[in-house]
């Protein structure tokens, strides 16, 4: 999905699957509270590392891989696994 979004073949080479914690009640997460009186709860998510993306051959990347572009790879999940909803982060690196 990455390589549609650049518009070059990429390997992505590394990913994470984690969860987001959240600790105070937050109407925005209903469906995920296991009960009522639940307060808490551990959103399943995804990270990806682009400093880390290299082309087919290993090579690192000459371009940068924008937040729009991991948009488009949200979105696209999101149409494939038929989510509710998809909230997309990202962090500069050096």
């Amino acid at each position: 999905m990455f390589s549609t979004a650049i518009g070059e073949d990429v390997l992505i080479n590394r990913t994470f699957l984690t969860q987001q914690f959240w600790v105070k009640r937050n109407e925005r997460f209903e469906k995920f509270y296991l009960s009522p009186e639940d307060n808490s709860i551990e959103i399943p998510a995804i990270m990806f590392f682009p400093p880390d993306f290299t082309d087919k051959s290993g090579q690192k990347l000459d371009l940068i891989v924008e937040l729009d572009h991991a948009e488009y790879v949200g979105a696209v999940i999101g149409r494939s696994l038929e989510l509710d909803w998809v909230e997309t982060r990202g962090a500069k690196f050096p």
